[in-house]
């Protein structure tokens, strides 16, 4: 009988350990795939405060300065980037998941680099004289 035991539990210590380390694995890129969902949300929401600024003053016949144009169409890049790795996400396309974390991971410092470039010293809009 005590032969047939030992092989049992260490059948079930290995299964238990791998289970444990896929577990603890899932939650930490549970962790990364939320705070890539908050990065996106955070720049979202940045990108439309600033053009909900920016609609507002036009009609006093402001314009955004050109570095805030170009902040504009980074955003726009990281956004589409996000959907493309959001995608990967949700189809589960990486057979190796690290390299799913690391793609992850790195959208989301990116949308976060962008979000913080969004701080603009100073005025960010220009006086047109209307004739």
């Amino acid at each position: 009988m005590v032969e047939v035991i030992g092989p049992i539990l260490d059948v079930i210590k290995y299964f238990g350990h791998n289970a444990s380390k896929y577990l603890k694995y899932q939650k930490k890129f549970t962790e990364y795939v939320d705070d890539f969902n908050q990065a996106q949300a955070d720049l979202r929401a940045k990108e439309a405060d600033f053009q909900q600024q920016l609609e507002n003053e036009h009609h006093f016949g402001k314009m955004q300065k050109q570095e805030v144009k170009r902040w504009f169409e980074k955003v726009e890049k990281k956004l589409g980037q996000a959907l493309h790795v959001k995608d990967k996400i949700s189809k589960g396309k990486y057979s190796f998941h690290s390299c799913l974390r690391q793609l992850v991971d790195e959208a989301t410092q990116a949308m976060k680099e962008v979000h913080a470039e969004g701080n603009f010293s100073g005025a960010w809009l220009l006086m047109i004289l209307l004739p």
